[in-house]
């Protein structure tokens, strides 16, 4: 923050909004773009601005030589180092008007920084809430900027949303640059903590999954269940049921996301129907659509389980 001893070679102005007549500074970005402001609207915004203000009271009678680099139209100029397309970007969030179109992470990057040097304090909860817009789109960049700005909790929701991609998740450098080591490392045990115990509740299923929603559940409408099972280790559970749940943990290994489970269709393969329909009760099970039910107990153990991973993001 400066005055206008180094001036660009050539200045502009902002335009609207920040164009107006009654303005009563400049502030002016490194690239030479002049903006129109009320002192008072960015005073009540920044504490950094109030401070800068304060440092540098606009005297009472501006002076009236037209050459004098400090002023303009009887202006105060206030040169910054940041560039006209985040200083529009901070000052169209801090004014009384629409916020400005945030969904780009590079745009939510610019003004988190903005935000965070000039020491705004008023908005917390529209940042989380263009945050958490950011973790449905790009979860990587919305985990960097949690990371950088210390939002654990959507830190946390953006890693968990990370979980619908590929095991081997890239980041671009704005993200990187935003992240420290021990951030990242965070990030890539939360997932293979996950993925592990994706595996184990695909294995563990009788110690949570509702009875209802397993083939060998008590009902008396239905005779006991006459499938093979698939292995020799005395679980009542059918060989079809069993295969089947091994699709799910393929599927999990692939995406480890609860998602995979809730809003996909694991349809049945002719082979394992074909097992399950010489069985009465198997079949019965299937027509109530037990397996749907277990499918979607399953997805809800995923996210109950993967609450308790956790998750240091703390430097």
């Amino acid at each position: 923050m400066n005055g206008s001893s180094d001036v660009p070679q050539y200045q502009q102005d902002a335009g609207a909004p920040f164009d107006d007549g009654d303005a009563d500074i400049i502030i002016r970005s490194s690239d030479g773009v002049d903006f129109r402001i009320y002192k008072n609207i960015l005073t009540k915004a920044s504490r950094g601005f109030a401070d800068m203000f304060s440092a540098r009271p606009v005297p009472a009678n501006p002076p009236t030589d037209k050459t004098d680099p400090n002023y303009k139209d009887g202006l105060p100029i206030i040169s910054l180092s940041e560039n006209s397309r985040d200083l529009r970007l901070f000052f169209e969030w801090l004014y009384p008007m629409d916020n400005p179109d945030l969904s780009k992470p590079t745009n939510l990057a610019a003004v988190l920084a903005l935000i965070q040097k000039y020491v705004v304090d008023g908005y917390p909860k529209a940042i989380e809430s263009v945050l958490l817009a950011l973790v449905a789109r790009v979860p990587q960049s919305a985990y960097a900027l949690a990371c950088r700005y210390q939002y654990p909790q959507i830190a946390r929701a953006a890693a968990k949303e990370s979980l619908k991609f590929s095991a081997h998740l890239s980041f671009n450098d704005l993200e990187l640059a935003h992240l420290s080591t021990k951030q990242l490392y965070a990030l890539t045990k939360y997932r293979d903590d996950c993925l592990r115990r994706a595996f184990v509740e695909s294995h563990e299923y009788d110690t949570w999954a509702p009875h209802h929603a397993l083939p060998y559940g008590e009902d008396d409408e239905d005779p006991p269940c006459s499938c093979p099972t698939s292995d020799d280790t005395g679980e009542r559970l059918p060989g079809w049921f069993k295969t089947h749940v091994g699709e799910y943990r393929t599927a999990l290994e692939r995406c480890p996301h609860p998602s995979t489970l809730s809003q996909h269709d694991f349809a049945l393969p002719p082979k394992l129907m074909t097992e399950a329909a010489v069985c009465p009760r198997c079949t019965g099970y299937l027509k109530r659509k037990s397996l749907e039910s277990f499918r979607y107990a399953f997805a809800a153990r995923l996210d109950e389980v993967y609450d308790k991973v956790p998750l240091n993001i703390m430097d």
